[in-house]
């Protein structure tokens, strides 16, 4: 038996489908207001740059909790997303989509639309290996007044 590789369209198909599991498992987790379920999917030095680049979260606890300080204060009325657009480059993936939310928080409603970022490297974790998200960035393309 011979070992054949598998052609690099249908390697990278197999992970954008992997990677795409992950975010959507992301969003689930948080959206239930979950965010304990997040914890494996960030490396341990994940960095969340804020919109504007105007300050950084690093470390997967510190980010973690800026999930559960926000699905403590706010109440998700809508949250829509285009279906992200993955780049594989060996150990290293870029995923990139939109975003629409609305949410209340203060008595107020937001909505937003934005644009995700991701950049996601593979890892060996429990005898395999997963993707892991290590950096992110949410930029506000569209930001109406709380109402």
């Amino acid at each position: 038996m011979t070992n054949q590789p598998s052609s690099p369209r249908a390697t990278d198909t197999s992970k954008r489908a992997e990677i795409r599991d992950l975010i959507a498992a992301v969003d689930r987790a948080w959206l239930d207001a979950e965010p304990e379920r997040l914890a494996d999917s960030f490396h341990e030095r994940v960095v969340f740059e804020a919109p504007g680049f105007i300050g950084r979260i690093v470390g997967r606890e510190d980010c973690l909790d800026s999930y559960r300080q926000f699905v403590d204060q706010a109440t998700i009325d809508r949250f829509e997303t285009g279906t992200p657009q993955v780049d594989v480059f060996g150990p290293t993936a870029v995923a990139v989509r939109s975003l629409d939310i609305e949410y209340t928080l203060a008595n107020e409603t937001h909505r937003e639309r934005a644009h995700e970022a991701i950049t996601l490297t593979r890892a060996r974790r429990r005898g395999g290996s997963v993707w892991l998200i290590v950096w992110r960035l949410i930029e506000t393309a569209e930001e109406q007044p709380p109402r």
